[in-house]
This record gives structure tokens, C-alpha cells and sequence, in this order.
């Protein structure tokens, strides 16, 4: 049976998931919501089996978003999963180490 545990969003990670999804909507009607259902999926896959992802940047596992370029970066411990950042690929990775603590 998988484990199942709390997921938290800092509000860094929340909003940066907002405004892709509000780019990705002026981009063409329903977009954002092909967006947040691949974060969804992302979480929920993360929700149930925590330590499934492998650990990459100081030690915080990563997770690539289905067909959007991006990859949410997160930390389990005690039954919680922290969210720190749904990170654009395209960006400069070193902005990347900046929004994990």
C-alpha cells in the first residue's frame, strides 16, 4: 500500500506555479489547466510515494513536469513533503540553488 503524506507549497513555489499558470492560459484557452493538472499529477505521484524521485540539487529530490518545462524540487521528511520551487527548466540552474534553503 503506498504512503501517503502532506504536501506543502512555500509561498515561493505557490507562486511561481501561479504565474505559469496564468502564462500559459494567455498562451491559448485551457492551457493553464493542462498545466496545473500535470503539477497535479507531479504532486500527486510525490504525495504517494515520497522518496520515489532521486535526490539531485543539495540533497532535495526533483521531479519533471509532463510536457511543460518544468521540474518541482521538494524535501521529505516526517511525513511531510516541502515544495521550494516549480522551477522553469530554462532558467539559470544557479537561480535554482538560490530558492532552496
Amino acid at each position: 500500500m503506498a504512503e501517503v503524506v502532506r504536501v506543502l507549497l512555500a509561498p515561493r513555489a505557490e507562486l511561481e506555479f501561479e504565474q505559469a499558470r496564468l502564462w500559459y492560459e494567455e498562451q491559448g484557452p485551457g492551457l493553464g489547466i493542462e498545466f496545473v493538472i500535470e503539477v497535479d499529477a507531479c504532486l500527486d505521484r510525490i504525495r504517494t510515494s515520497p522518496t520515489m524521485y532521486a535526490r539531485q540539487r543539495k540533497n532535495y529530490r526533483g521531479v519533471k513536469v509532463k510536457r511543460f518545462p518544468y521540474a518541482i524540487y521538494y524535501e521529505f521528511d516526517n511525513d511531510v513533503v516541502r515544495v521550494y520551487t516549480v522551477f522553469h527548466c530554462a532558467q539559470d540552474p544557479a537561480k535554482l540553488d538560490e530558492r532552496l534553503p
